[in-house]
């Protein structure tokens, strides 16, 4: 790997430097649609539109290991203790392949970057998960004299054709350790570039084929396997104004015909999170809405690497550096990072690294542990981390003392925070993560600020104990008022040269556990999502087909009665389940769900639905909708014009003549008008006749589809809500899933 310079690189892009030396081991619908169109197969699309209404229970709170801490094998034993559940191993091409196509070095693993069985063998033996990261082309595979950055020749052929030395070294490598090493990791940061590359001397193009080759033969000879793309800066991008690598790659993904039939190419993404906790909930936060853009919903979001250096370590030769923080600050990240990648729903975590191992450009140490054996506070902090975060399931991340979860205006606010800047600013001075592990309540807070603070927080009944980032217990202050109120630590981390009035890392972070909080408190899971007060939270609409702990929140919170009148609608069985986040636009309050988008204003005794089927039209999306939801344009009703109400609306109700069934089924709601809108179009579509209303579209299904337990002659409503997302008419922000709301 090329050797970057460490001042110009993190003066410029504001993360840790590039690695200067490097570790050397011992299906889209509207496709389904379209083809099916062609190929006059109407049953396969209609199965596919329909099992998209008929909401689908959660299979259950994933069981994957969560936290991380990369090449645990430099001390597997303290790894272990600390709480380690997987690791990060490198496996270097050039060194299994070092003279061409015919090698394959299995032999003791002299050779730096061969990863042997043995190394395997231990790691598996102390209970860690091993995850494989592949680098360095080797240089008679490279298309250019770049070395191990160079892109592989022939990546456009098949990925099993001789020839593609990327795609059979890739399907090699995944037999040999296939039921070992079952999760793969595409190449390192190859958005790392600047007037030069440093990890990738390719076209985003290039990387995509990259991706889509290795993921063919893995998953051709482990199809099990998960495959995630490579991990990403963020940064670079934004100090050289360019849209999100991740953007662009996901760009070309769709404009590849085959790539929806083959999940895209890839399970996961991966963001490196460095200098900045803050980094931890905005980066996860951009890479989930950028996927939510291209409207990809099921797919892991990553942190593979987080960490910052410290600035004030006797064992570095170079001991101080921008963006670096001292030994006690790097602690405090090793709590406010993780807290706030569990509050942004990351998938994994991991710190970036066990030990030093020689150290890295300018003198920079990583390791949670020195070479001499020594630990850094950051390990203890970390550990603390582990043990009192691990059986988290709900997390929320709150700031001014609010103590509820932002709206989405908030959230877009924050992630725009560095528009202009050289960092995301925090939101306010105190910060906040409060979770849920069991019955138990956890909160951490910390000042951001460089001014000394107090955070207010509400005395609860139960056993409450205080702890500081190190896991010392604490004395809790007195309580006033029914608060206890928490004096926290200013912060003094602003090291970003470009920026001195930006602050990093926060003050030490102060962790209050109140064990049983939750045994009384309504908000228990009755199977179907975390009942909540005054609100119950789903997952079953997080793009996940309900796995996992992310959802969306359907509450009365701040007199907005959307949970009270989503029951009265008659909630789930009609309405389908809560598929956005609030969000607010016009001076309207809405909240979509699958089948419906709900409107409020201030003035309103209730909730209304909105006019998604006018909406969408109005922006111009009446083709789409019937190329890939196969709803029929409206009609352009001439007749309305200088025409009374009741003579507009028996001209509208006289289309449902055309259908005794879509017409039962209309009027079988008394509020029919306020819940449907007007009837706007009835048109014979494939194996239905489909009527589309303002707010609401009705399929008449004239054939059976058992593959979706239809019968023939059945009446189905269709998902209004989910194409309000779909057409953009649901912010991203608001679109993007949460985790559970706490009290």
């Amino acid at each position: 790997m090329h050797r970057v310079d460490e001042a110009y690189v993190t003066l410029r892009c504001g993360r840790r430097p590039g690695k200067g030396k490097v570790e050397r081991n011992g299906e889209t619908l509207g496709g389904v649609m379209r083809l099916a169109r062609i190929a006059g197969v109407m049953l396969v699309a209609f199965s596919a539109v329909l099992l998209r209404t008929v909401p689908v229970l959660a299979s259950g709170v994933g069981s994957q290991p969560f936290w991380g801490i990369v090449q645990a094998y430099e001390d597997t034993a303290r790894a272990v203790q600390a709480g380690a559940q997987w690791e990060r191993i490198v496996f270097h091409w050039d060194a299994y392949q070092p003279n061409g196509p015919q090698d394959w070095n299995t032999g003791s693993g002299q050779l730096p970057g061969y990863v042997p069985d043995r190394l395997i063998a231990s790691q598996r033996a102390a209970g860690l998960h091993l995850v494989g990261v592949v680098l360095s082309t080797p240089n008679w595979a490279g298309r250019d004299s770049s070395g191990s950055i160079a892109v592989p020749k022939n990546l456009t052929l098949p990925y099993d054709a001789p020839d593609n030395y990327w795609g059979q070294f890739m399907m090699r490598l995944a037999a040999q350790y296939r039921g070992r090493v079952n999760t793969w990791i595409i190449g390192n940061e190859p958005d790392m570039k600047d007037t030069a590359p440093h990890t990738w001397n390719g076209s985003v193009t290039d990387y995509y084929n990259y991706l889509k080759t290795a993921y063919l033969a893995i998953k051709a000879v482990n199809p099990q396997a998960t495959v995630v793309m490579a991990g990403m800066t963020y940064w670079f991008d934004h100090q050289f104004d360019r849209p999100l690598y991740l953007s662009r790659v996901l760009d070309v993904a769709l404009a590849d015909p085959s790539a929806a039939a083959h999940g895209y190419y890839f399970d996961a993404v991966d963001a490196h999170t460095y200098g900045n906790p803050l980094n931890s909930y905005a980066e996860a936060m951009l890479f989930r809405e950028a996927l939510v853009a291209h409207g990809i919903y099921d797919k892991q979001v990553w942190e593979s690497e987080a960490n910052v250096v410290p600035n004030n370590d006797p064992a570095s030769s170079h001991p101080q550096g921008p963006f670096r923080a001292t030994l006690d600050q790097q602690a405090s990240y090793m709590i406010e990072a993780p807290a706030l990648a569990l509050a942004a729903g990351v998938d994994r975590f991991s710190v970036y690294k066990m030990k030093d191992t020689g150290g890295e450009a300018g003198g920079a140490l990583y390791g949670l542990e020195r070479d001499d054996g020594s630990l850094r506070p950051a390990y203890t902090a970390y550990t603390f981390a582990i043990h009192t975060f691990s059986g988290v399931t709900a997390a929320t991340y709150s700031w001014g003392g609010s103590g509820y979860p932002p709206s989405a205006a908030q959230v877009q606010a924050l992630l725009a925070s560095d528009t202009g800047r050289t960092q995301f600013v925090w939101p306010a001075a105190v910060n906040e993560v409060t979770m849920r592990r069991g019955t138990d309540r956890i909160i951490v807070l910390w000042d951001a600020s460089p001014q000394p603070v107090t955070a207010s927080v509400p005395v609860y009944s139960g056993a409450v104990t205080l702890y500081d980032k190190l896991g010392q217990v604490a004395p809790l202050p007195p309580s006033v008022d029914g608060s206890w109120r928490f004096a926290l630590e200013p912060s003094s981390d602003n090291t970003d040269p470009r920026d001195p009035s930006l602050y990093l890392v926060g003050g030490s972070p102060l962790l209050l556990v109140e064990r049983g909080a939750y045994a009384t408190s309504g908000a228990e899971s009755d199977g179907s999502g975390i009942a909540l007060p005054g609100g119950h939270f789903f997952q079953q609409a997080n793009g996940r087909g309900g796995a996992g702990t992310l959802g969306f929140a359907m509450t009365d919170a701040g007199g907005v009665p959307f949970w009270s009148d989503f029951q009265g609608a008659g909630g789930v069985n009609v309405l389908g389940y809560p598929s956005s986040r609030r969000f607010e636009q016009g001076g309207f309050v809405y909240q979509a769900t699958q089948r419906e988008l709900l409107q409020w204003a201030p003035g309103y005794s209730h909730a209304l639905f909105a006019n998604v089927f006018d909406e969408l039209a109005a922006a111009g999306k009446d083709t789409w909708l019937e190329t890939v939801w196969l709803v029929p344009p409206s009609r352009a009703w001439v007749r309305d014009r200088g025409k009374t109400w009741p003579q507009i609306e028996q001209n509208h109700l006289a289309l449902l003549a055309g259908d005794p069934m879509l017409r039962r089924r209309y009027f079988a709601d008394p509020q029919w008008l306020q819940d449907y809108g007007l009837p706007m179009a009835l048109a014979h579509e494939g194996p239905a006749i489909v009527l589309r209303c303002q707010r609401a579209v009705f399929q008449h299904w004239l054939v059976a589809l058992p593959g979706a337990g239809i019968a023939a002659g059945t009446v189905t409503m269709a998902l209004g809500g989910d194409m309000a997302k779909a057409g953009g008419l649901v912010p991203l922000a608001a679109a993007l899933p949460m985790r559970a709301p706490l009290p």
